[in-house]
């Protein structure tokens, strides 16, 4: 599989942003350095 985008930051936006984009039938990759219960307890 080859990413097309790449989405930096998963507070909000970014997951939104990359399920967007994944229905449209582009590839995206969603990056954040914090661990995933931070990010879903925020």
């Amino acid at each position: 599989m080859r990413t097309q985008v790449a989405i930096i930051g998963a507070r909000s936006s970014g997951p939104l942003l990359g399920a967007l984009l994944q229905l449209a039938g582009i590839d995206t990759v969603v990056l954040e350095r914090r661990s995933r219960d931070d990010v879903l307890s925020a």
